[in-house]
């Protein structure tokens, strides 16, 4: 973490000890009800629930929806990446659909195919970015991206050599964009057809 997260995360100082009340049983407006009492906030609070399973594969649903956001991967095993990737694309402005077009989600994967499937969102991810100048910059520079965003390493500033390398990678991503997707498809018929045969 930077210095100046540190110093956000230091200005907390009204915490209430799990030790001393338990567990949360119930979130409502103005009170928190704990295992062993209750505490009253004051003000409009945000609940955010850290003990939920933060890497359950859910279906996934647009990233915008009017006024709501849904936070959710948009690379392979990515949270923070794309919580801030996320972030950025809202901040530059658009409308929902040009906004989803650029963030579509990658679900965290459980099963052994679903390794196949992440990769395969975020290479089709990577390759919508590679077209987008001001994504690529702003990946260039993120430090959040780490290994992500370098194409070569790592990915040299924008002119030419940029643009050979960026023309390097998607030239990459359409020869195994379909590759992955003909995995998907041979994995799906093999279970297919141990499903019926099971029958």
């Amino acid at each position: 973490m930077t210095r100046a997260e540190l110093a956000q995360l230091q200005r907390v100082h009204d915490v209430t000890s799990y030790e001393a009340l338990g567990r949360v049983q119930a979130l409502r407006p103005g009170v928190i009800e704990f295992e062993n009492g209750v505490r009253e906030v004051s003000g409009d609070p945000l609940y955010i629930d850290c003990s939920a399973n933060g890497l359950e594969r859910r279906e996934s649903i647009p990233v915008f929806n009017n006024q709501r956001i849904t936070l959710q991967s948009v690379l392979l095993c990515q949270h923070v990446y794309s919580a801030a990737f996320i972030a950025h694309i809202e901040a530059r402005g658009g409308s929902d659909a040009e906004k989803n077009a650029v963030t579509r989600p990658a679900p965290h994967p459980e099963a052994e195919i679903d390794f196949v499937r992440t990769w395969l969102d975020t290479f089709r991810n990577d390759r919508i970015w590679a077209e987008d100048p001001e994504i690529v910059e702003w990946r260039q520079r993120s430090r959040l991206a780490g290994l992500t965003t370098n194409v070569g390493t790592p990915l040299p500033p924008a002119g030419p050599e940029r643009d050979a390398a960026l023309a390097q990678y998607t030239q990459f991503l359409d020869a195994v964009i379909p590759k992955a997707e003909e995995m998907i498809e041979v994995a799906e018929n093999s279970r297919l057809g141990a499903a019926v045969s099971g029958q």
